[in-house]
Parts: C-alpha cells; sequence; structure tokens
C-alpha cells in the first residue's frame, strides 16, 4: 500500500517517514519495496498469532502519522 496525501510534495519521502516511525515504535514493522518505481510499504499478517487488534493499532498508527 502506499500513503499518497493530496497535494504532497514527495510521496515517498512521506511513506518512509511513516514506515521509520511505525517501526521505531516497536509495536509493529513495516517493510518496503519499488514498484514501478514508487515506494510502497508493506505489512505481513501472516503469523498465527497476529490478531485483529493487533491490526487496528497498525491502522491507527497509520492514521495518525497522515
Amino acid at each position: 500500500f502506499r500513503a499518497n496525501p493530496q497535494g504532497a510534495a514527495d510521496p515517498d519521502e512521506i511513506n518512509e517517514r511513516i514506515m521509520n516511525s511505525i517501526n521505531a515504535s516497536g509495536e509493529a514493522y513495516l517493510s518496503h519495496t519499488k514498484l514501478n518505481g514508487k515506494f510502497t510499504l508493506r505489512l505481513s499478517v501472516g503469523s498465527i498469532r497476529v490478531e485483529e487488534r493487533h491490526i487496528r493499532k497498525v491502522w491507527e498508527q497509520l492514521n495518525e502519522l497522515l
């Protein structure tokens, strides 16, 4: 996924900042890739220990950072 706020001068920088902030919190871990040359965020939810509350927490963090 990729955040692309209206009027953002550099969406790649915004997405990298979001990733670094969430990773620094220690509550979740985002990785990234480049799709068509654009910085794109990745969240893996493949662990059997991941619960809905964990996904909701990441969603809240993402919304706070936008």
